[in-house]
């Protein structure tokens, strides 16, 4: 089965966790990865330069539990409050 990813840049592959999340909200994680990838889709929808995007990302990005355990993460939902403060 192939998907067409309107917004994919490139030829980069979608990250995982883009497709296989259920949407359900019940863990308001994502992987670095699929963040950075939808960077050029928010820098063309919301103007907020791709810079200033990662820099928030970055910020956002929580490490392994103990530096040992599991993912690094990105917490969205505060990735989204930081991001609706840039655009006020």
């Amino acid at each position: 089965m192939k998907i067409k990813v309107k917004y994919q840049p490139g030829n980069r592959a979608v990250p995982v966790d883009l497709i296989t999340e259920s949407g359900s909200a019940l863990d308001p994680h994502i992987s670095p990865e699929a963040a950075y990838f939808q960077v050029s889709y928010l820098v063309e929808q919301t103007g907020i330069s791709e810079s200033t995007l990662n820099s928030l990302i970055e910020e956002h990005t929580e490490s392994k539990l103990l530096g040992l355990f599991g993912e690094s993460r990105v917490n969205v939902l505060e990735l989204n409050l930081a991001l609706e403060e840039v655009l006020d």
